[in-house]
C-alpha cells in the first residue's frame, strides 16, 4: 500500500490465528474525529460527531487461557501493602505466541493518511485523546506528538483494535490504564520514555533503560529480537553517532540507495521506519534510518534520510521488540523480574530468553517494600535526547 507521502514497501500481512467472532465496542465518551481514525484505533465514521476535545539507548494458533490473567499493584496502591498471590497466564513452553504486527502495520498506514505531519513536541503525547476501554488517556499537546508518544499511541491502538475482535479476553483488566499513566517503575510510562531512575541498571551500568525493548519483556507483553530477525511490525529504538535517541516502528530493510528488502543479509546497510520526526516535515512520517559509516544521496521529499545510526548488538544502544497478543501477555509476574533485574543484576537478555518458558514466576504473599524497597514515584526526566532532529 503506497501514500502520497512515504510508501512503505507490498508485503504479506503477519498471519495471524483463528478471531473470535467481534463484538460491538462501546460508544466513546470523547467521540470521533474526522481524520480517518477514532480516539480507539478503528477506523471512523465518515461523518464528525461531537468532538472532544524525550543520548544514547537503544504464530502458533491462539491458546487457551490457563486462568484469569491478574496484573501487578496499580500506582495508586500504597507501598507496604500485601500483595496476595497473583495468576498469570501465558504461552505454552516452546510455541511462538500469536503477534500484533498486523494490526501495528494497519494503525501505520491510517495514521499515515490522516494525521502525518502535524508538528513534534517533546512534551507532547499523542494526536488525539486516546481511549483504552472505559478510560481516556490525555493527549496533551495534541496534535503534536514526539517519537515516544507515537510510538506508545501505536501501540496503544492496535492493542484495541485487537480487543474489539477479541472480547473474551480481558484485555483492559490485564493492563489497565494506570499502567500507560502512572509514573513509578511498575507502570510502562518510564521504560517507554526512558526516565531517569532512582537506582542504576546492574546490566547496563546506567540509570535508565532501552525503551520499548524492556517495557515489553518487564511487563510479558512481548519479547526482544535480534535486528537479523525483525519483521514489519516491529518495534526498534536506537542511538545516534551525534548522542540523539529514537523510537519506532520498523517497517522493512535497506540496502544501499534507499532500495527496500524482506531479507536481512551483509549487504543490509539500514532499515525504514514509522515514527514522529522533528526534520522534515514535523510529526509522524516515514524516514530512511542507515548505519553510521553510510548515508545515500539526498534525494527529494518525500524520501528522508536518517544517518548516523549506531550499529550495535547492545540493547543499551540498540534494541528490538515485537508485541505479542494480549490472549498471551504475562503481566502478572513483573515484580519477579524488577527484582531480577535490580537485585540479581540479570540482564533483559538474560531474562528475555525465559519470560515465556514454564509456569509464571509465583510472588506469594510478599509486601512491595519486600520485594523491590526503592519503587516510588519518579520524576518525568528523560535520560535520551529525544530531539527528532534526522538528516532530513
Amino acid at each position: 500500500m503506497s501514500h502520497a507521502k512515504g510508501m512503505r514497501m507490498t508485503r504479506e500481512r503477519p498471519k495471524r490465528g483463528p478471531r473470535p467472532l467481534a463484538l460491538v465496542c462501546a460508544l466513546l465518551t470523547t467521540g470521533f474525529l474526522a481524520t480517518g481514525l477514532s480516539a480507539n484505533g478503528s477506523p471512523a465514521p465518515p461523518a464528525q460527531v461531537t468532538p472532544s476535545e524525550g543520548q544514547s539507548m537503544a504464530a502458533m494458533p491462539t491458546g487457551t487461557l490457563a486462568s484469569p490473567l491478574v496484573t501487578d499493584m496499580t500506582d495508586s496502591e500504597q507501598p507496604g501493602l500485601t500483595v496476595e498471590g497473583e495468576g498469570v497466564a501465558g504461552p505454552s513452553a516452546g510455541l511462538s505466541p500469536p503477534t500484533l504486527q498486523a494490526e501495528i502495520l494497519n494503525v501505520v498506514d491510517d495514521l499515515a493518511a490522516s494525521k502525518q505531519g502535524l508538528g513534534y513536541d517533546l512534551s507532547s503525547f499523542y494526536t488525539e485523546p486516546l481511549m483504552y476501554g472505559a478510560s481516556t488517556l490525555a493527549g496533551k499537546g495534541s496534535p503534536k506528538t514526539m517519537c515516544v508518544g507515537a510510538v506508545t499511541e501505536i501501540m496503544i491502538r492496535a492493542i484495541n483494535r485487537w480487543a474489539e475482535q477479541n472480547p473474551d479476553i480481558d484485555v483492559y483488566g490485564q493492563l489497565p490504564a494506570s499502567k500507560w499513566q502512572g509514573g513509578s517503575l511498575q507502570s510502562l510510562r518510564p521504560w517507554l520514555f526512558v526516565w531517569k531512575l532512582e537506582k542504576e541498571i546492574p546490566s547496563y551500568k546506567r540509570a535508565y533503560g532501552a525503551g520499548t525493548h524492556d517495557a515489553l519483556i518487564l511487563f510479558g507483553m512481548g519479547q526482544g529480537v535480534k535486528f537479523s530477525d525483525a519483521a514489519p511490525g516491529d518495534f526498534v529504538n536506537f542511538s545516534r553517532n551525534n548522542g540523539s535517541g529514537h523510537a519506532a516502528v520498523f517497517l522493512s530493510y535497506l540496502k544501499a540507495d534507499f532500495e527496500e528488502t524482506e531479507t536481512f543479509g551483509p549487504d543490509v546497510m539500514g532499515f525504514k521506519y514509522f515514527s514522529a520526526q522533528g526534520s522534515g516535515e514535523a510529526g509522524l512520517d516515514y524516514r530512511y534510518a542507515y548505519f553510521d559509516g553510510y548515508c545515500p544521496a539526498r534525494r527529494p521529499a518525500p524520501t528522508r534520510r536518517d544517518c548516523g545510526v549506531l550499529k550495535s548488538d547492545n540493547a543499551a544502544t540498540f534494541s528490538m521488540a515485537r508485541l505479542y497478543a494480549p490472549s498471551h501477555w504475562r503481566t502478572g509476574d513483573t515484580r519477579y523480574f524488577l527484582e531480577e533485574v535490580f537485585e540479581k543484576g540479570r540482564s533483559f537478555e538474560e531474562i528475555n530468553a525465559e519470560r515465556y518458558a514454564g509456569e509464571p514466576k509465583a510472588l506469594g504473599n510478599r509486601t512491595i517494600q519486600q520485594i523491590i524497597p526503592y519503587i516510588t514515584q519518579l520524576v518525568s526526566e528523560p535520560a535520551v535526547n529525544f530531539s527528532g532532529e534526522t538528516t532530513d
